[in-house]
Formats: C-alpha cells, structure tokens, sequence
C-alpha cells in the first residue's frame, strides 16, 4: 500500500507522567542561556541527567516509556524510577565542576559535559563514553578527552551541538564570541582536531543549529542576527534581527534565545526580548537571493 503523507496543523504535546530526580526549588536558570540538562542515546537506551547539586542521574530510557499514563495518575509523582547517581568529577581529586549544559552525539556514543573548570575558570567541554552511565557499569567514571572552549577571562560557554550526520563532529560557542567546530579522532579518541574557528564580533554566539544533513550550521547572536556558516565557519549569509513588531515584541531590542534548522530554506527561531522573560517562536524562510520571511 502506497505510504500517504497526513499535514497535521494541530500538532501538540501533553505531560503522560512526571518524575521526579531532583527535589523541587534546587533549579534555577540564569543570564541569557537556559541550561540543557538532559541527553539521551537512542543506540544504548539511556537517558542522562544533570543536577543542580553538581550529579548526573541515568536511567534507562524504556522505564519512562513503560510508564502507564491515567487520567488519575498524571498529577501523581513517580519517585522510584530506577536509576544510577554519579557525581561529576573530572578526577579523584578535583572538586565538582559548574555544569552549563550536556549533549550526546548523534550516534549515541559519547555523552559532552560543558563547565567550568574550577582551576582554570575557563568554559570546558569533558568527553565521555556514554556506556559508563549504565546502571549495570559500577566503576568510577571520568573523561576520556576534556576541551578548553575559551582562554578569555570570564568567558562562560552559550551552546554546544553535534553534528546530526557526523558522530565524531561538534560546534560550540561562548560569550565572548569565540566559535569553534571540532573533530574527534576515528582510531584515537583521545585526540581531536578543529575544523574551524571564528571570533564573532558584532555581537555574542548564543544558540547553534546544524542543517539536517549535517553540511552547514547557524548562529543565534545576542542582537537577534542569525548568521549562516559552514562546518569550517566559513560565511554563507546572515540574516539581521527582525523589527520587534515584526515578531510581536515589545521593541527592537531582540536576541536569539533558540534555533532549529528544520528544512533547506526553513528556521524555526524562538526570539526573545533582551532582560525579560517574553519569547516568541517563529517560522522563519530564507530563500536564495530573496529577503528573509518570519
């Protein structure tokens, strides 16, 4: 039988169940980046959890799916799903670092850990292999590859994504504008090489998003300008921030808070206004040679 496309307009989400891993009123998200603690590999069947006390819980991801959502048990906290706590340490003697986000690759192999580094003060990317999250694995668990992202002083990491195509293959940026996209290496993974690298000027990095396929990747700056680069960084056009009625803000006065590459010519693009919490979500379409769409 022929396969037929159904267009659904009325596409929504809904809350199955909640569970709970971290007591409430711990998290608390900061600045002009919200953290991203959740990663998930699809190949293993875990999904990984940062916490606010410095903790990264895991757990198999098909207990939550197994979870049997009713109309009476929505409100009703599941408290004990199985899973394993492991304190994030980037050895035995140094002290638990500030996690900013995490981020597994797209083949499921290797689960990125942004933070600071307390001795350095400098934003970080740590690399690990996502099997040590196991709940069946019972040995110590550290990084097998640790990444300076910036050596400006009070620089702090905005965004890390992996490559969708390429399983070895990241991009990250940070506040002061640097933007780098680096390769890990097939036979030695405790080596990696930078593809590319870029300090962005007028204005800071704040959200990456790579094409489906992988060929190129945006950035969302801090003034609402998205601009469009190659995995090398090197340009390909750049879009400037929309009028604020344009995007039914207040003002001009506009970033980008979110980007998802989602076709060719097609954005979705979460913008927010600066020092509020009002954001909107927009489609937005940037043809060849044609002026942007929102």
């Amino acid at each position: 039988m022929d396969q037929q496309t159904v267009e659904v307009s009325d596409f929504q989400f809904r809350a199955l169940r909640r569970v709970r891993l971290f007591p409430p009123g711990t998290f608390q998200a900061t600045g002009t980046t919200v953290p991203r603690w959740l990663a998930t590999s699809s190949g293993l069947g875990l999904t990984v959890v940062a916490t606010p006390s410095g903790e990264l819980i895991s757990f198999n991801t098909a207990d939550v799916h197994n979870l049997l959502p009713g109309r009476t048990n929505l409100s009703v906290e599941v408290t004990d799903l199985p899973k394993k706590i492991t304190p994030f340490r980037l050895s035995r003697q140094s002290a638990a670092a500030s996690i900013s986000l995490i981020d597994g690759s797209s083949d499921g192999k290797t689960l990125a850990i942004v933070a600071t580094k307390p001795s350095t003060g400098d934003p970080f990317v740590f690399l690990y292999d996502f099997r040590l999250f196991s709940l069946q694995y019972t040995g110590e668990v550290y990084p097998y590859l640790e990444i300076r992202l910036s050596s400006s002083g009070g620089a702090t990491a905005t965004d890390l994504q992996w490559n969708p195509a390429i399983g070895n293959m990241f991009c990250a940026s940070c506040s002061d504008g640097t933007l780098t996209t680096f390769t890990i290496d097939e036979t030695d993974a405790t080596k990696y090489s930078v593809v590319g690298t870029l300090r962005i000027t007028d204005g800071s990095p704040l959200c990456i998003s790579w094409s489906p396929k992988g060929k190129q990747l945006v950035v969302g700056l801090d003034n609402g300008i998205m601009k469009q680069l190659k995995p090398e960084l090197a340009p390909v056009r750049q879009v400037p921030a929309p009028a604020g009625s344009v995007v039914r803000l207040p003002n001009d006065d506009v970033r980008c808070a979110g980007l998802c590459w989602l076709t060719t010519t097609e954005f979705a693009v979460a913008y927010a206004q600066k020092n509020t919490q009002a954001v909107v979500l927009t489609l937005l379409t940037v043809k060849k040679d044609g002026a942007p769409v929102w």
